[in-house]
């Protein structure tokens, strides 16, 4: 039962996050001025360090 309740909310933590980041974005930021760029950007360098990481 302990790890029912811990995978509930482990998804509730996990999906409450991102729908709060998508509610700010939209209230203080209507236009959406450089969010596509930005997320293109940390997309692309999460890649290339993924890409290094084995490396090490």
């Amino acid at each position: 039962m302990f790890e029912f309740l811990s995978y509930i909310f482990y998804f509730i933590a996990a999906s409450a996050s991102p729908l709060q980041r998508r509610w700010l974005a939209t209230t203080k930021n209507f236009d959406n001025k450089g969010q596509i760029h930005f997320a293109f950007q940390i997309t692309f360098v999460t890649v290339v360090l993924s890409l290094i990481l084995p490396i090490f």
